[in-house]
């Protein structure tokens, strides 16, 4: 439940299930030793006994995986000081430098608010909660998507990966046939023939490397601006300002995994595959939904900001109407456009910069000041205040002043009805 600006909820923190990569690890070591006997070394005979023992109730533990404590109950409140589980020390906003929300169904839960805390994300909190409590925590630590940054850990798509692992092992394969041309003593025939085997040979090569070359991890980050995908030591940053849009991909053969396919200006697309961990059976595709879900709430707040923010001058324009008729299609703007189906709801963010913008234009100041009276929000009203303050316009100033206090709508027309055209004007 809320409790005034804050949060008070139950739910569960996570802990990680390590069962699966355990008998994985388990399994590669009896699959390398028993490769190691069959070949004739029995000096690896006890580790494959050993092994294969282990790798039996490990199966078995890991497909009553989702039957597992891996969880416990926790109470979780989210308030100025930041967030605190159960009697812990709260962990101040400016400590969370990534953030998430997880979609994942559960009893009495949905949605799982995902921290990495400290410069290094040296601390992971993984919370579980409705999501309509994670959502609102989010917002009261100030962590949505495009006002924090966060990371995906991500793989090359398989067919990128087979493909390229498939040219390059049928190029060696083809070098290898150079010498027999030059040297002689085959013929046109039996070259054919040697080509054709080594395109399916280096078929069944590549597919083997691209298994392999899948355990090369690579991360991407998106933030306000953008999102950068990082392989290795190589990075590269794409702006959401050349997004046009995005969509996804699904995987063969699994329709609840999906890639997320990132159409850019000059038509190219980036696909970003990201890696799937599931602790249980309802977590598989949770990373899919994530990542997706993520990029396009930031992109949509870039927007926001960044287009229709900087235009928010222009939807926000008196052009000749009366107080009542203004405030009229301010509130058709803060509903997202009204009947300007070209204007989207402006952010109360922009609207108080440019209500304290002293290089705008008084009616800009007005409307925008207006607009944030509208809210509702008390913080809202002490920034319509503040920027009353520094006014040095008196005729502004006292508009400003009026509308911090306007409780009803007949007030707020009255004060935008004089609200100034020009600096100094009367």
């Amino acid at each position: 439940m809320s409790v005034d600006t804050g949060l008070r909820a139950r739910g569960f923190v996570l802990s990680r299930n390590w069962l699966l990569p355990v008998a994985l690890l388990v399994s590669a070591i009896a699959a390398w030793g028993a490769l190691h006997t069959s070949v004739g070394n029995g000096a690896y005979f006890p580790l494959v006994m050993m092994t294969l023992v282990m790798a039996a109730p490990f199966s078995v533990i890991t497909l009553v995986r989702d039957a597992l404590p891996l969880r416990r109950r926790a109470e979780v409140v989210v308030d100025e000081r930041g967030i605190a589980i159960d009697d812990a020390t709260p962990i101040p906003p400016e400590e969370i430098v990534e953030a998430k929300l997880v979609p994942r169904p559960g009893p009495g839960v949905g949605t799982v608010l995902e921290l990495g805390v400290g410069k290094k994300r040296t601390r992971r909190v993984r919370v579980w909660l409705t999501e309509a409590d994670a959502l609102q925590a989010m917002k009261l630590l100030g962590t949505m998507p495009g006002e924090r940054r966060t990371g995906f850990t991500i793989v090359a798509p398989f067919r990128t990966r087979f493909f390229v692992c498939w040219g390059i092992m049928l190029a060696l394969l083809t070098l290898t046939m150079v010498p027999m041309l030059f040297l002689g003593g085959i013929g046109a025939g039996e070259v054919a023939v040697m080509f054709i085997a080594q395109v399916f040979g280096s078929a069944i090569w590549g597919a083997l490397l691209a298994l392999l070359a899948g355990l090369v991890r690579g991360r991407v980050l998106v933030g306000s601006e953008g999102f950068a995908t990082r392989w290795l030591r190589f990075e590269r940053f794409r702006s959401f300002g050349d997004v046009l849009r995005i969509t996804q991909k699904g995987a063969l053969g699994n329709p609840t995994i999906f890639d997320t396919v990132v159409e850019m200006r000059g038509g190219k697309k980036v696909r970003i595959s990201p890696l799937e961990t599931p602790d249980t059976q309802s977590d598989v595709g949770t990373a899919s939904r994530a990542l997706s879900a993520h990029l396009t709430e930031a992109l949509a707040r870039y927007q926001r900001l960044g287009v229709e923010g900087s235009d928010a001058r222009v939807a926000l324009a008196r052009n000749g109407l009366s107080g009542k008729e203004w405030l009229a299609s301010i509130d058709g703007v803060m509903r997202g456009g009204g009947a300007r189906y070209r204007v989207a709801a402006v952010d109360p963010d922009q609207l108080a910069v440019l209500a304290k913008d002293p290089n705008a234009e008084p009616e800009a100041r007005a409307g925008a000041a207006a607009a944030l009276v509208r809210t509702g929000d008390p913080r809202h009203r002490s920034t319509v205040r503040i920027a009353a303050e520094a006014c040095a316009v008196p005729e502004l100033r006292a508009v400003l002043g009026q509308l911090a206090d306007a409780e009803d709508d007949e007030l707020v027309a009255a004060a935008l009805e004089r609200a100034p055209k020009r600096t100094g004007a009367r």
